[in-house]
């Protein structure tokens, strides 16, 4: 029944490698598009003032609030991935002993792929909140 999914052409360190890749294509557009999300939204507001003005003072604050959010938990999650991989890289060649709390940590935690998961769905939820109020305010 999953004969089709075999690889066979393929030796399977080659198939990882070039599935890694398209998966991390997939992450790093997904995080540019969430950043550039947000900064859009405020570079809206700071350039159309009539948008501004038609959302209520309490209202923005909520929205400035919820992009932050969504934006910071981008920013601090690739913040993250950038020190874990720089942890893994440096034990992988040879600067680190692999039976440090740093790698062991690291290492564990880039295999936690539904931490990732959950910020970014957190950070959709906060977008899509923040979109819905500024499309009720126009």
């Amino acid at each position: 029944m999953f004969e089709r999914y075999k690889e066979k052409e393929r030796p399977i360190n080659d198939t990882k490698e070039i599935l890694f890749e398209q998966y991390w294509r997939y992450t790093s557009s997904l995080k540019q598009w969430f950043i550039g999300f947000g900064a859009g939204i405020v570079v809206l507001f700071a350039t159309n003032t009539s948008i501004l003005a038609s959302v209520c003072s309490e209202q923005k604050t909520m929205i400035f609030i919820l992009i932050f959010a969504g934006v910071a938990t981008q920013v601090l999650l690739t913040i993250f991935n950038k020190i874990t991989q720089f942890y893994i890289y440096s034990t992988k060649a040879g600067y680190l002993l692999e039976d440090t709390l740093r790698f062991c940590v690291s290492y564990d935690y880039s295999c936690s792929v539904w931490i990732e998961f959950l910020l970014d769905f957190v950070t959709l939820i906060l977008f899509g909140w923040a979109a819905v109020l500024i499309l009720r305010s126009l």
